[in-house]
């Protein structure tokens, strides 16, 4: 866009004024004299209208009488000389007008005309006795051109010249002005912010301009100079910060891969001897808390705020930060053992809670838990889970409780064994807690034995794990598992872990570019069989785990494992690309199947009878001889979920028809009864939405139909032909 100068645009503005006033100037003379002239025009033809009945009766009675024409001549002149006329004659015919009125028309009553030049102004008059016409009575009259128009002529080319001058003054100042105040006393202002931007030594005060407009500016520029002054000391300090936290966040990220390593290891454990266990144990929890403490230096908003709203938590992650930051506020006590015995229970427990008041109830329970030990002891953190609830279970081997306290104790105010605690609170921790957790849907129980200690445990209902979480590992013959990490350790992890199933198909890579060449050269080989447990993040290199994921194209045969499962950015990342996640932490307790030597699967059925007798058909594509109904028909895109449910299915002596796409099992719909229940995935990859989709197959008529995800049902809207919203767990493993 084209800039101009203050000047130029001052310029243009005076001169438009200029020429919109000389316009009315001109316009409004031009008016004026038109006004006159019409003015002049209609006074004319007042006075021709004037008498001009009386003139024609008197000529008329001359006119009959020939010899009296000289007395018409005579009376002719004195119309002229009277009503000062141009013309005063009396004519018989149109020729006889003068030239200039020779185009005006002769009537049978009085009619007014103008010459050509609009000068002049006539009148005809008939003169007629009844309706015998014997001449007519001609007279014009001059239109009066006053000398006064051309005066106003002379007094608007004066305006005109003195509107010239006053203008041309008032430019000059105007110029004078935005040339040379206005731009030094900006010059001034931008001098003194390019000394203020730059960090160099600068006035206190802003010079003043003595211009109201300028000094306001400059004042207001002053507060936003302090205000960039003040916010650039504060980025440079929270940047020395984040540095800080993401230096503190590398190194817990270094440290967890191989504590991983060290964790999955405590089970051989069991030949040390009790002391050199306890020891190893300790080590190892003192490290995983360090890790921890990293980790929580990494400032994350998006994570704090969510921690005030309901929302789905993997509880172990949850229990694992608290236990470490209880650790470390106990530190000082050498004699107490705070850990958690979470194991492969825990795995994949989610809740939907108050993140916040959840660790602010567990933190009681601890804290009184450790208030109860009076020397050495321990404090047990584990977790059971069944089909609808989790429990954390709280244990300590402390004096224990009375029988008859018990039932006393969730009593609002009631309280036992803190009377030695100047510290110990007014009794509302436990009645605090019971409805904090009562709210989540759950119950707090407590069991105590005088002398045994004292187990506290919390019931919370489970939640459906969400669509990020990788609930199991599925691998089958021929199928390689690929695992790319730069840390040694969590390579070791995953082979003990695979091999302790007797699967040894695994390829490992430890930089993104290697696995990325070999992918290339094996891609066609591999026909797509194969699993990739990717890392997040890699040390030193900008390209994450998501990125190969996205590169390969490889996300339906792929899984996250990273620290950062809680991470905002990275779910949605991996809900972008369909990506499954585990937490790094649990790799070592993710359950992991290994499918044994299978026959080659076609759309025959290879049926082999149970133990009770009951047909469990091997099959991925939903084929069945008509003779044989299903108990349930799958539909579904993951083959991961198809062979859980064909393994538990053939333990429970089920039959399933399992299709990966709809078209499938529309091609097959004839064959399978109207009241087997239909289990139907809401997302089947290419846009395809498993509600939809049922629509069609209700009104084939089976009218029981499951949606199995992991979206919870307030996330779809009523949709009469659904019988209820599930989770991907087959409805006959309980």
């Amino acid at each position: 866009m084209k800039t101009h100068s203050i000047t130029h645009r001052v310029l243009r503005l005076v001169l438009s004024i200029f020429i919109v006033v000389s316009l009315a100037v001109v316009l409004g003379v031009y008016a004026y004299q038109q006004i006159r002239y019409n003015t002049a025009k209609g006074m004319a033809l007042n006075m021709l209208s004037q008498n001009q009945s009386r003139q024609a009766n008197q000529l008329l009675m001359l006119f009959l009488v020939p010899e009296q024409k000289i007395g018409m001549e005579i009376l002719l002149d004195r119309f002229r000389r009277d009503e000062n006329l141009k013309y005063s004659v009396v004519i018989h015919n149109p020729s006889d007008l003068p030239f200039e009125f020779r185009h005006c028309e002769l009537g049978n009553e009085p009619a007014l005309c103008r010459d050509h030049s609009g000068k002049s102004v006539a009148m005809l008059v008939p003169l007629k006795e009844e309706d015998n016409i014997f001449a007519y009575y001609f007279k014009s009259k001059n239109i009066d051109q006053n000398p006064v128009m051309f005066v106003m002529l002379r007094v608007a080319v004066f305006v005109f010249v003195a509107l010239l001058v006053v203008f041309f003054l008032i430019f000059s100042a105007i110029t004078r002005i935005t040339s040379f105040t206005i731009p030094a006393a900006l010059n001034r202002l931008v001098e003194w912010l390019n000394c203020a931007l730059s960090g160099q030594e600068t006035p206190v005060q802003i010079p003043k301009t003595y211009l109201r407009e300028v000094d306001e500016l400059a004042d207001k520029i002053k507060v936003i100079v302090e205000r960039n002054n003040k916010s650039r000391d504060e980025n440079l300090r929270l940047h020395c910060c984040v540095s800080i936290a993401q230096t503190a966040s590398q190194v817990a990220h270094d440290i967890r891969s191989p504590l991983l390593a060290l964790t999955s290891m405590t089970a051989m454990f069991d030949t040390l001897p009790e002391e050199h266990r306890i020891r190893v144990r300790t080590a190892i929890q003192r490290i995983n808390d360090i890790a921890n403490d990293l980790s929580r230096k990494k400032i994350d908003h998006e994570a704090q705020a969510l921690e005030d709203e309901y929302s789905v938590y993997l509880l172990s992650g949850l229990i694992e930060i608290l236990v470490t930051e209880k650790r470390m506020q106990y530190r000082v006590r050498s004699d107490l053992n705070i850990e958690t015995r979470l194991g492969t229970e825990s795995y994949g427990v989610f809740a939907k809670i108050r993140a916040k008041e959840f660790k602010r109830v567990l933190s009681n329970v601890i804290n009184n838990a450790v208030e109860a030990l009076k020397e050495k002891g321990d404090v047990i953190i584990s977790m059971e889970r069944d089909d609808l609830n989790a429990k954390i279970i709280c244990s300590d081997n402390g004096e224990g409780i009375p029988a008859d306290v018990l039932p006393k104790l969730m009593q609002k105010g009631a309280s036992f064994g803190k009377a030695d605690h100047k510290d110990s609170g007014s009794g509302l921790g436990l009645y605090h807690a019971r409805e904090t957790i009562r709210g989540f849907g759950g119950d707090i129980e407590i069991k105590s034995a005088v002398g045994k200690g004292t187990d506290v445990i919390i019931t919370l209902p489970t939640y459906t794990e969400p669509a990020w979480f990788m609930p199991r590992i599925t691998v089958s013959e021929g199928q390689r598992v690929i695992v790319l990490d730069d840390d040694e350790s969590i390579h070791q992890v995953w082979q003990d872990r695979f091999l302790a199933v007797g699967f040894e198909n695994i390829e490992h890579f430890k930089t993104p570019e290697g696995l990325i060449e070999w992918f290339k050269k094996h891609e066609s080989a591999m026909q797509k069989n194969y699993l990739c447990l990717c890392d997040y993040e890699f040390l030193g290199i900008a390209k994450t785990g998501l990125d190969v994921i996205d590169e390969l194209k490889i996300s339906k045969n792929a899984i996250l494992v990273t620290s950062h499962f809680e991470d905002v950015a990275v779910r949605k990342k991996c809900g972008e690309l369909g990506v499954k996640m585990i937490p790094k932490n649990l790799a070592g307790y993710v359950p992991i199947t290994a499918l044994g030597p299978q026959k080659q699967r076609t759309n025959n059925v290879n049926e082999e009878r149970s133990a009770n007798g009951t047909l469990s058909p091997q099959t991925t594509n939903g084929a069945l001889p008509k003779a044989i109904n299903p108990h349930f028909i799958l539909i579904d895109d993951d083959p991961t979920v198809h062979q859980v449910w064909e393994i538990l299915a053939k333990d429970h002596g089920f039959i399933i028809a399992s299709f990966t796409n709809p078209a499938d099992f529309f091609k097959q719909a004839d064959q399978f009864s109207r009241d087997t229940p239909v289990y139907i995935d809401s997302s089947l990859g290419e846009n395809v939405k498993g509600e939809d989709v049922s629509k069609d197959i209700y009104a084939l008529g089976f009218k029981t139909i499951y949606l199995a995800t992991g979206y919870k049902k307030d996330h779809f809207p009523e949709m009469p032909w659904i019988t209820d919203v599930v989770g991907k767990r087959p409805p006959f493993f309980k």
